[in-house]
């Protein structure tokens, strides 16, 4: 069984708040690289019976954080 995983985007230790992974439009986290990401994945290993389920991202954190930041 296998669950695709996006945990972060740029190689490293997961996780601080200051890693430039944990919100959309931080540093190395683009929404548009990221939707076509899933979108190749999915596409990719549609029909592969052992893959089950896909982690979209990991918990969002860091300075965006924020009631006026999420609610755009």
């Amino acid at each position: 069984m296998v669950i695709l995983d996006n945990h972060i985007s740029k190689p490293g230790w997961c996780c601080s708040k200051f890693d430039g992974s944990g919100f959309f439009g931080d540093r190395y986290f683009n929404p548009d690289l990221w939707i076509k990401g899933l979108t190749m994945m999915a596409s990719l290993f549609k029909g592969t019976p052992n893959v089950v389920g896909m982690s979209l991202r990991n918990e969002l954190r860091g300075p965006k954080e924020n009631v006026n930041d999420w609610y755009r």
